[in-house]
Parts: structure tokens; sequence; C-alpha cells
């Protein structure tokens, strides 16, 4: 056994790639990966199994920790979430304001070949909190209460789901096995000088059969190293819906339903140089129910028009789509493509 995990070492050693747990104890325990980067680059994904951490034949489901609570993301898009009764945020909004906790979920579509990315917006209104001004595709009222639901639409199918980290993607499997990738296009990889260390920790908790957990510190630890080759960024489609209440045209009672973020997540563009790295949208042709604000650095920023007729007259539970594509290019002439789309959702 000694003779086979000495191995295991080596090979992790020569991939770069170097694992290690240990157990802080009943209640705690840390996981950590390290990466050292290389200077072309390349691209890391591993994989691995948090079940060691646990005692030998130990039963436990592993969910991520969000801010106020637990999830379970499925390989076919769907999850699982709880909120945690015993976070101290919660207890404190109890009856008295509503809290917003939100993940986004990342799958990958056969059909286009690419990585689409969704926001989850779960609103927690524990013991009768408000949940004015709040919208969210899920309502937590009663903190027992597990919420069940997907990240995909219409006739989407996928058997590949992960969840967005700072500085990639991690699929966390209910058994513990696990797969991260890391995006080292992003600007918080490139601009690791040589030797400077960025630690990322992503908290899972794991459930055990006796109704105990175990808090989980799984840390994404990164070595960078000078003259970093900007890694080409895989474009993929970004995906984002808006939920327009049915209650606001009733009352008259108008508000901006908005959004705004980046859909390369802070890659490196144009550091070295306009002629190096850039990022151009198209014409916002397709743009019909909003106004729609671009950025160079691939920023935008997206606000519903309350007065538009085709998203007043939109029946509860219909939707409508906005979308503008996008373009990369680096320095060697590598292309790619993707689409932001804005789903308009008329809720009840």
């Amino acid at each position: 056994m000694k003779k086979f995990w000495s191995l295991l070492l080596c090979l992790a050693l020569a991939m770069g790639l170097c694992i290690w747990a240990a157990a802080a104890d009943d209640a705690s325990a840390d996981y950590t990966v390290e990466i050292s980067l290389a200077e072309d680059g390349g691209q890391y994904s591993f994989t691995g199994d948090l079940k060691e951490l646990l005692s030998d034949g130990e039963e436990a489901e592993f969910w991520y920790r969000t801010r106020y609570g637990f999830l379970l993301l499925r390989q076919d898009g769907t999850f699982s979430y709880k909120a945690d009764a015993g976070n101290e945020a919660v207890q404190a909004a109890a009856g008295k304001t509503c809290l917003l906790d939100k993940f986004t979920g990342t799958f990958y579509n056969a059909e286009t070949g690419k990585w689409v990315g969704r926001e989850v917006r779960i609103l927690l209104a524990p013991d009768g909190a408000s949940t004015e001004g709040y919208f969210g595709q899920h309502t937590v009222t009663d903190l027992s209460e597990t919420v069940e639901g997907t990240l995909l639409m219409n006739k989407e199918t996928t058997q590949e789901t992960a969840l967005r980290v700072p500085c990639g993607r991690l699929a966390l499997q209910a058994d513990g096995a696990y797969e991260y990738y890391q995006y080292n296009f992003l600007e918080a990889v490139q601009s690791l000088d040589g030797g400077q260390v960025r630690e990322d920790v992503l908290p899972v908790c794991a459930f055990l059969s006796d109704g105990s957990q175990v808090e989980l510190s799984f840390s994404v630890r990164t070595t960078g190293v000078d003259d970093l080759v900007d890694a080409f960024p895989q474009l993929r489609d970004f995906d984002l819906t808006l939920y327009v209440p049915e209650s606001m045209y009733d009352s008259g009672e108008f508000f901006d339903i908005a959004v705004s973020g980046l859909v390369l997540y802070g890659a490196v563009l144009g550091d070295g140089g306009a002629e190096e790295h850039t990022f151009s949208w198209a014409p916002p042709q397709n743009i019909l129910h909003g106004i729609i604000g671009l950025g160079g650095n691939s920023e935008f920023w997206y606000v519903v028009d309350n007065d538009n007729s085709d998203v007043r007259n939109l029946p509860v539970g219909q939707e409508l789509t906005d979308n503008i594509t996008y373009t990369y290019e680096d320095n060697n002439g590598s292309i790619a493509h993707g689409t932001l789309t804005i789903h308009i959702c008329k809720v009840a």
C-alpha cells in the first residue's frame, strides 16, 4: 500500500500537481491541490476523491457550501439546495428581512459544443420575512425545505455540469469524487509573477450517515511563473434570466430590472497592446426588449424595457429572448465566438 501511494505522489509531481489531504478534527478537514504553472500556459484539469478525508467505510454525501446554505449540483444539470439553519445571518434575518443566495452553474451543451453558464438566485425568507424588492428563481420560507431545480431550459440536455468557482469550474459528485478545471486565461492567473501564490478556498460540507457533518476546506494553490504565455480562452455561450413581475404592471409601480457582468470573467484583454488581444461585440440588432451597454473588455449591462409592448403583454410563465454575439482574437490570429442571451420571463 505504501508503494502504491508513493507511486501516485510521484506521478502527480511529474504532472506539475501536488495533492494532499489532512484531517484536522472530527468537525473539519483540509484538502489542498497545488498547481505550478507551466510557461506554455497549458491548461490544468485533474480529478480526486474527498472520501479519503473520512474514516474507512464511512458513508457521506458531499455538498458545496454557498453563502447561506448547501448545494448539490448533479451532472444532468439538476440541483438540490437547502438553507443552513445554523447560519448566524439566516437566524438574524428570521421574520425581519430576505437574504439572497446565488451561484453560477455551467453545463456542456453537446448540441452546440459549448459550455453554458447560468446564474441561479435563491431567496431566503425565514419566518415570514418580506420578499418585497427581491426576485429569484426560487424562494425558501421553511428552512427545513429542500429546493429542487435545474440549470436547463426548454429542451436542453447535458451530462457534464460544474460549479463556477473563482479560477475555473468544479464538478463535485455526491459521493465525493470531483474534477477541477482551471481557466488559465483569467487575469487572476495571468497576473501571477514567478513564485507568487494564489489560494482559492472552495468550501464543501460532508453530511455523514449518522446525521453529523464535516466542514471541508478544499483549497487550490496556484504558483505563477514569469513570462506565462496568454492561454487562449475557450469562449462559451452565456445565458442569463431576468424575471419581470406581473404585479408591477398591475400596481403601476415600475422599477429597473437589470443585469451586468463580464462574459470573459476578467480575461486579460489588450494588456500588451490592442494588437495582441481584441474583443468585439456584434451589432445589437437582436436586442429588441431592452437597452444594452457594451464595453471593449467584455463588459455589458442590460435593462429590460418595461414599456416594450412585447414585455408588457407577455403571459405569465412565458419568456422573450434578446441575444448578441461576441468575438475574441489573440495575437496569433486564433478566433473564438460566443453568444450572450438574455431571457425575459414573466412571473406572477
